[in-house]
């Protein structure tokens, strides 16, 4: 039984999300580093990360320099497909969400 702080409550409401992923999220609260597989669900889901992006990503991409959550992730060059340029994805508002809670237990 996952320990419910609060953190996994504002998913279990949203409408927003279809059934489907409501399904996923529930499964993963389940798991062993819930709040963490949430995030990387997410990643893929609302952001159209690639699985090489999502293992890449980095706290700096997400965090400015004074350490406030931006609203977007900046990917760097090896962390993205290309080999020219980085991209700027703007992050989903449950997302950023997520992002929060995680970095409270890792930052």
């Amino acid at each position: 039984m996952v320990k419910n702080d609060g953190w996994f409550s504002f998913l279990t409401v949203n409408s927003e999300f279809p059934k489907q992923i409501k399904l996923v999220l529930l499964h993963l609260s389940t798991t062993r580093n819930p709040i963490r597989n949430h995030v990387i669900f997410l990643l893929s889901v609302k952001s159209g990360f690639r699985a090489k992006e999502i293992a890449s990503l980095r706290w700096k991409m997400v965090m400015s320099s004074d350490g406030q959550m931006m609203n977007e992730i900046h990917l760097t060059n090896t962390a993205s497909k290309g080999k020219s340029s980085g991209r700027v994805i703007t992050i989903h508002k449950e997302l950023k969400k997520s992002f929060l809670i995680l970095g409270r237990d890792y930052i």
